[in-house]
């Protein structure tokens, strides 16, 4: 699997920093019988000074996912064929914000929805119950702050924390990544449970679970 590689360096003291930083998968043990995928984004950890994987506890992402959703069973109408009734649906991917693709929906496709819906609920009664700030997933510890963007001119980029530089972002390249082999569980507040075997889906079945 290839990722670009992403560089920031700093216009005011010429410090370089990673623009993004690829984890091994992590999941949260909420209880005996649910887990849920842990969220994070690149943002700055004062203990580690630098960037790192920063846990994203933002309900934000749930809620536009949910609205997906419900504009997608909102535009649901049925299309008769020979033999069998199919379902054209507005579907909205978070790949394509802002933009609409017209598609059949099959049973396949509703049972998916049902699943994802569940999921997204579970992670929102998760998230209401947490009380703990968002953890540096490197250190574990609460002392970050968000990466704020600016622009100047046609330039991105994002403000140095404690230096009031700003980072200039790069691609200066792509790697490989080798296949994760171990998952890291978390406890529901953010610390580390421990390490498991993991097995990622292979792209076969990932093609066929796109194309049913």
């Amino acid at each position: 699997m290839g990722f670009p590689i992403v560089r920031m360096t700093c216009t005011r003291c010429n410090r370089t920093e990673p623009g993004a930083i690829h984890s091994q998968p992590r999941s949260y043990q909420v209880d005996s019988q649910t887990r849920l995928p842990v969220h994070y984004h690149s943002g700055w950890c004062f203990d580690c000074d630098g960037v790192q994987n920063i846990e994203d506890i933002s309900p934000g992402a749930a809620i536009a996912t949910i609205r997906r959703a419900a504009a997608t069973l909102s535009s649901a109408t049925p299309r008769r064929r020979w033999l069998r009734t199919g379902w054209d649906c507005q579907s909205y991917h978070w790949l394509d914000e802002g933009s609409q693709s017209s598609r059949e929906f099959r049973t396949r496709d509703w049972h998916r929805l049902g699943s994802t819906l569940d999921e997204l609920a579970n992670r929102l009664a998760f998230l209401s119950r947490r009380s703990v700030p968002a953890r540096c997933l490197h250190c574990y510890g609460h002392n970050t702050a968000e990466m704020e963007r600016c622009a100047d001119g046609e330039t991105n980029g994002v403000i140095h924390p404690g230096c009031g530089g700003r980072f200039v972002v790069e691609i200066k390249g792509n790697f490989r990544l080798a296949p994760p082999t171990t998952m890291l569980i978390h406890h529901p507040d953010g610390g580390l449970s421990h390490e498991e075997p993991y097995e990622a889906p292979s792209l076969h079945s990932a093609v066929s679970a796109r194309r049913s």
